[in-house]
């Protein structure tokens, strides 16, 4: 994990989360078969991301870690609501997540601390990552909070 002065730098180079043009690559797990399980039964069968996606997925790893796979290991968004995977091409609701990051931001930017609670934040409306959904849970957040430092760092 990168120290806090690099993590708030990468977060403010990343921070524009509002670029809805479509990204070059395509989607796919960044560790395979980890998380693949809690994602098979929404099979995305289009792989195309847009580079908002893109910089939120990376600000997950910058700032989260290898713990960012209780998150996710793919740059697809879920609709928790109609269960479904976020197309590309959905810029409503990709605004959705990316106002909690702007949130987020903001309040890094006024001098909040981060700490890993932020990823249940960033995980609290009708569009999370896809494999994020235990994370939802309450009883996710005390074992977090049991077994991981939770504490601002």
């Amino acid at each position: 994990m990168f120290e806090i002065n690099l993590r708030k730098t990468i977060i403010r180079a990343l921070g524009r989360i509002d670029d809805y043009s479509l990204c070059s690559k395509k989607a796919q797990f960044l560790y395979p078969f980890i998380g693949e399980a809690r994602t098979f039964n929404r099979p995305f069968k289009d792989k195309k991301y847009t580079i908002a996606t893109e910089a939120m997925f990376l600000i997950n790893w910058a700032v989260f870690g290898d713990v960012t796979t209780f998150m996710t290991s793919l740059p697809v968004l879920l609709d928790v609501k109609n269960k479904k995977v976020v197309k590309y091409n959905d810029r409503k609701s990709i605004r959705k997540i990316a106002k909690k990051y702007f949130q987020w931001i903001e309040g890094l930017e006024k001098g909040e601390k981060m700490s890993l609670c932020d990823m249940f934040f960033l995980v609290s409306a009708d569009i999370i990552w896809n494999g994020s959904e235990k994370l939802l849970e309450e009883k996710t957040k005390l074992f977090f909070e049991e077994y991981f430092k939770m504490e601002a760092y």
